[in-house]
């Protein structure tokens, strides 16, 4: 009996030495155990071709634009358009009453008929003029003499004669060589002068109690002033360039006119901008408002007698008033958008290249480079505008245009797009995903799949060309090459991987 109970205590501590020994094994094996395999995303390197794109955006611009004069008393019939309407070649935008058109036409042949009768008549008048200084200028070395007598024969007389101001007739002389309204302002204060007016500050009826000689030696003081500007064709340069603008009036007022003859027209695709007509009212562009000047078909006559000329709106029936307003503006396609390349971006693209443009709304339209300055600009100029190559250009950059052929309803001008240019294109390279590729101090790497061992390892690459989803691999991966992705930042190469 006892020794039946001794056999079963050794079995019993043998089964608890058997139970701690693997009790400990466990724990050591649960504390020192390899890792589980990491499970991970991978891929294998490939060849194909790689494209690398210039990203960048651009804001649009209108450079084509369709003006629609309209003249002042035509009535408007219909407007078929609105604004913001997108229209196309030919489309018919407005109706006119044309009954109005003629007159608008002879108005303005008669205001130029009357500005080239006056410079013909300034240059015939320069030979007479210098006659007539001649003449003045031996009447009035006459009347002097006469004064000085008449001093001298009287106790009364002044001690100086009357005469007028030096100052006075040198600003004459000076208004006489300036612009048309100079000009205009000059033969103004003569004529007021010589009858007895006040001009540029001098008042003539101050002097009206002096004798008949000197009021006859200011009078030919104020037209010898005329009359040295006549003589060196002062007046003839003034008026020539008068006619040459009542001539271009009269050819625009002929090209209005026969543009609203059977109506508007849009000349290409566009859309439309500005309207500023109203269908069945009289149009009336009150920026255009031109007060009365002199009637310059009267200056020599009234040069020469000293009477009064009559007044009228000749001058600003030729020269318009003080702004234009448009009745209507379309903005033309295409539309371009302007960028800033920089000095490598810029080595790299070509006028006439095609262009992918993001719109607003996610759409997409294909554009054309369509024009590379020769000239860099500095960066105070534009926005600096750097590549996906990271090559920005603090110096400034090079403007560039893109065209945009007929853009959606998103594309605003004003506004940006998204813009893509192909610069360089790699065929048979070795492809791997960008997730794949990793950089550090030493440069960039990736890890390499060993299939033996399961594991990966840090491979260093040296990398090309890059389009939205693959790098090209110059060196450190071949094709067939399995490379992981997605990789967590503690991972070590003896840990064991499984491909996803």
């Amino acid at each position: 009996m006892a020794k039946r109970k001794g056999a079963k205590k050794k079995i019993f501590v043998a089964l608890g030495i058997i139970c701690a020994v693997l009790i400990l094994a466990s724990m050591l094996w649960l504390k020192y155990k390899p890792p589980a395999a990491l499970e991970v995303s991978s891929a294998a390197a490939s060849t194909g071709e790689i494209t690398q794109l210039l990203e960048t955006s651009g804001k649009v611009t209108s450079e084509n634009q369709g003006n629609f004069d309209v003249l002042n008393g035509i009535k408007v019939l219909e407007v078929n358009v609105k604004i913001g309407e997108r229209v196309t070649a030919g489309q018919i935008l407005a109706t006119f009453d044309e009954s109005a058109l003629n007159t608008q036409v002879s108005e303005k042949q008669k205001a130029y008929n009357a500005a080239l009768s006056t410079y013909q008549n300034a240059k015939a008048a320069a030979a007479t003029a210098k006659s007539q200084l001649a003449k003045n200028n031996t009447r009035l070395a006459e009347i002097d003499k006469e004064l000085a007598a008449q001093s001298a024969a009287s106790s009364t007389a002044q001690s100086q004669p009357v005469s007028l101001p030096e100052t006075l007739i040198n600003s004459i002389k000076g208004l006489l060589q300036g612009d048309i309204s100079q000009v205009a302002q000059g033969l103004q204060s003569v004529t007021s002068l010589l009858s007895g007016g006040s001009a540029l500050g001098y008042d003539m009826s101050s002097v009206m109690g002096t004798s008949s000689l000197e009021m006859e030696k200011m009078q030919l003081q104020l037209q010898q002033t005329v009359l040295d500007a006549q003589a060196n064709n002062t007046l003839g340069s003034v008026y020539q360039s008068l006619a040459d603008r009542a001539k271009a009036a009269l050819d625009e007022t002929k090209a209005v006119t026969d543009l609203a003859r059977g109506g508007w027209f849009a000349e290409h695709d566009g859309i439309v901008r500005e309207i500023n007509i109203t269908p069945g009212e009289v149009f009336e562009n009150k920026q255009n408002a031109t007060a009365p000047t002199p009637d310059i078909t009267s200056i020599l006559a009234l040069v020469q007698s000293g009477g009064n000329a009559g007044l009228g709106d000749l001058i600003g029936s030729m020269l318009g008033g003080t702004g234009k307003t448009y009745g209507m503006s379309l903005e033309y396609y295409p539309f371009t958008a302007a960028v800033v390349l920089n000095k490598y971006d810029v080595q790299k693209v070509r006028v006439g290249q095609k262009a992918t443009i993001t719109t607003p709304a996610g759409g997409q339209l294909v554009g054309e480079l369509v024009f590379v300055s020769p000239v860099a600009e500095s960066s105070s100029s534009g926005v600096d505008i750097s590549s996906i190559l990271g090559t920005g250009a603090s110096e400034g950059g090079v403007s560039a245009k893109i065209s945009i052929p007929e853009p959606d309803p998103s594309v605003i001008i004003g506004l940006d797009v998204g813009i893509s240019l192909e610069v360089s294109t790699a065929e048979n390279a070795v492809l791997i995903p960008m997730e794949a590729v990793m950089r550090n101090e030493n440069g960039n790497y990736v890890w390499k799949y060993n299939a033996s061992s399961k594991t990966a390892s840090q491979a260093p690459v040296e990398v090309g060309l890059r389009d939205n989803a693959n790098y090209q691999i110059i060196s450190g991966v071949d094709d067939g090459d399995v490379v992981l992705k997605q990789i967590p930042a503690d991972f070590t190469s003896d840990r064991k991987v499984k491909l996803k």
